[in-house]
This record gives structure tokens, C-alpha cells and sequence, in this order.
């Protein structure tokens, strides 16, 4: 089998943890496998990848590296040859899949630009020509309103082979911008089959307080720079007030910003960094409770029965909550008051324990639905065979 994994790397933990999603399924699936992966999204390089499986870079690589590094791609760039269309214009020969995880691609918050929206026309095109069964598994879509936006989901309209919304408001986004509704197939974050490492090293932060903040929560808008360190801040003091230790854990390369938070601390909490995405979902799974700004960080916290409070930028964190009945932890940015009262139900150690178990019977259910959707793809491939 040749697979084609797209939108993901290791730059951020979020992305990394979906490439070991579906690179553990690929092996369990078809252990000889041959996969490509933009080396581009990976700074380690492939041998940083964590797998038995046969990972190799696209086939057109090396020759673009080495085109950019020279004059010739800027002079082609600005006749409206785009030589870096080359790395998917001209695809991987005889993939059976092309497999997109990126979480978020088709949405007004993504911008899509005149390049990015001739990469996916040429992209999806040239892949569906020679027969590759095209998957974009379950992320957020929407909104749709932007000129480039709908000419990009034109696309996926056109070529994909099915697409996956991870939450009802994206199918319901995704399901009125496409005509081929048969495509559009449902499931949620795919990320709990994957089973975390804990480090040993960090084996002193047993049952601490994780906290993750997120440099996109101000990137995005949703609040100040200098606001959101201050509320950081402002949680931090709470929960050790409450006698917990914390740890901050960088999640996404924003050491920076966490170690801009240490500074306005007064306990000076731990700041965990350079942890692989499998490492960093096992450090969560042995947490006490865990605040996160990023999406990935709490599907992993309420993955491994981990009570978790949010904050948001974008409609898929409400989206996953509500999956796991956790529609009241969302944190009002915007009210410390009403969230240093959730912190404290947080802690409540019978709380705690209700919710764990709680969070635990869902999880199975999880479990379920994406050994489901698994099938649903590789099924694709039999009926192909037949």
C-alpha cells in the first residue's frame, strides 16, 4: 500500500500526534506500507519519526530545496509559474491514498491566498486523475464566505473522496457548501487511539496541574498579548492557592510565551518543552487537571479521563467539550471571577473523581467510532481490489 499523509508535522504537538494517529493505524493496517510525508512539516527529518513503517520524502523534494535556494523560483513566481506546485502537481505514482490531518485547511481564519488555492485545485486534481482515493479526515470546516474559501471547498466538491467534519457545526457548513453530500461522512478527533508515554524524568509532576497556554489566543484575536499572560497568571495563582503544584507545557513552540508567563509568576512553575507528541499526551494523562488553549491539548486530557478547563478561539474546542458533556468548561476570558470558581470545582477531589469516570465511559465510545471510520477507509482500497 502507498499512503500520502498530509498537513502534518512536528510543528506542533497537535499535528505531530495526528501524524502518529494515523501512522500507528497505516502499520496496524498494512505493516509493509510505503509512506510519504512533507519533509517540509517535520525538522527533525524522517528518522525523527517514531514508526517501523517505510517513510519517504516526495518524490520532487530535493530538486524544489534546491530550486528555491537559487533566483529561478522567484523570476517563475512572479510570471505565475509556481514551481513549488510542482511537489503535488506532479504526485506520488500509484498512491492508493492521500490522506489529509491537518485539523483546519478549509476556512475564512486560514486566508486562503491565490497560491494556496491553485495548490489545492492542482493538488486534489492531480491525485484524483490517476485514481488515489482522497480522505481529509475529521476536522474543522468552515466558515465558508470568502471568494478563495468557496473555490477551494469547489474543489474538495470535485475531487475528494470523502470529507469528515469533527463537529456539528462543520458538517452542517460543509454539508450546504458541497453538492456531493454522499461524501460527507461524520466523525469526531481520531487522536484516542493513540496511546502516550509517559517520561520518567517527569515522574515528579504526578498528578500536578498542566497548564497550556497558546500563542494563537491572541494571534487569532480573542484577546491581548499582554491580557491573556495576565490571565494565565491569574489561574496559576488560583490553583496554587488552592495548594496544587502546576506545570506549564509547551504544546506548540511557544516556549517563549510560556517563559513570558514564568516571569510575572510567583511560584515559578515548571516549564516542560522539546517533549515528542507521545510524550507530551502521556506527561497529560498523569496530570491531576489540565487548562488548555490548545485544541489537542485537551482532546488529550479528556482522552485519558483527565478533568480539563478551555479557552477559545474558535468554535471546535466548544464542539469538543460538548462530545465529552463538558459544555460548562469553557473559560469567559473575559470574567477571572466566574473562572476561578470552575477551577475550583476542578480541584474538588470528589468532582474530580466523578468527572474522570465520566470522561472514561466516553472515551470507550470514542475508542469505537474511530476503529469505524478506519474501516470505512480501508474498505475503500478492497472494493478497489475487487
Amino acid at each position: 500500500m502507498i499512503v500520502v499523509i498530509h498537513g502534518v508535522g512536528t510543528h506542533n504537538k497537535g499535528a505531530e500526534l495526528m501524524l502518529y494517529a494515523v501512522l500507528q493505524e497505516i502499520e496496524r493496517k498494512d505493516p509493509k506500507a510505503i509512506v510519504y510525508l512533507h519533509t517540509s512539516m517535520i525538522a527533525e527529518g524522517l528518522e525523527g519519526i517514531k514508526t517501523n513503517l517505510q517513510l519517504r520524502e516526495l518524490p520532487y523534494s530535493k530538486i524544489i530545496r534546491a530550486a528555491s535556494k537559487t533566483r529561478l523560483t522567484g523570476i517563475l513566481n512572479r510570471i505565475g509559474i509556481y514551481s513549488r506546485l510542482l511537489n503535488n502537481v506532479l504526485p506520488v505514482r500509484n498512491a492508493d491514498y492521500f490522506l489529509d490531518a491537518s485539523g483546519l485547511h478549509f476556512s475564512d481564519k486560514t486566508n486562503i491566498d491565490n497560491f494556496l488555492l491553485k495548490y489545492w485545485q492542482q493538488t486534489l486534481k492531480s491525485y484524483y486523475n490517476q485514481g488515489t482515493k482522497i480522505i481529509f479526515l475529521p476536522q474543522q470546516f468552515g466558515p465558508i464566505e470568502k471568494s478563495n474559501t468557496q473555490k477551494a471547498v469547489a474543489a474538495l466538491d470535485k475531487y475528494a473522496t470523502l470529507l469528515m467534519p469533527r463537529d456539528e457545526q462543520s458538517h452542517k457548513i460543509i454539508s450546504n457548501a458541497v453538492t456531493a453530500k454522499e461524501k460527507i461522512i461524520p466523525y469526531k478527533d481520531f487522536t484516542s487511539l493513540v496511546e502516550g508515554i509517559v517520561p520518567p524524568k517527569y515522574n515528579h509532576l504526578k498528578d500536578a496541574v498542566c497548564i497550556i497556554p497558546n500563542s494563537q489566543m491572541y494571534n487569532k484575536g480573542a484577546i491581548g498579548k499582554d491580557k491573556y499572560i495576565e490571565f494565565i497568571n491569574g489561574l496559576n495563582k488560583s490553583i496554587c492557592q488552592k495548594g496544587y503544584k502546576t506545570f506549564l507545557l509547551d504544546h506548540a513552540n511557544d516556549r517563549a510565551l510560556l517563559q513570558e508567563c514564568i516571569k510575572i509568576m510567583n511560584n515559578k512553575p515548571e516549564i516542560v518543552s522539546g517533549l515528542n507528541a507521545l510524550e507530551v499526551k502521556g506527561l497529560i494523562s498523569q496530570s491531576y487537571a489540565c487548562i488548555s488553549s490548545r485544541f489537542h491539548g485537551a482532546a488529550s486530557a479528556l482522552n485519558e479521563g483527565i478533568p480539563c478547563l478551555v479557552t477559545s478561539w474558535s468554535h471546535k474546542y466548544e464542539e469538543l467539550l460538548k462530545e465529552y458533556n463538558m459544555s460548562n468548561s469553557v473559560l469567559d476570558i473575559n470574567n477571572l471571577e466566574e473562572c476561578k470558581q470552575k477551577i475550583e470545582r476542578l480541584l474538588d477531589k470528589e468532582n474530580n473523581h466523578k468527572t474522570r469516570q465520566s470522561l472514561l465511559e466516553q472515551k470507550g465510545k470514542n475508542l469505537s467510532q474511530a476503529k469505524q471510520m478506519w474501516s470505512e477507509i480501508w474498505a475503500l482500497q478492497q472494493a478497489n481490489s475487487k
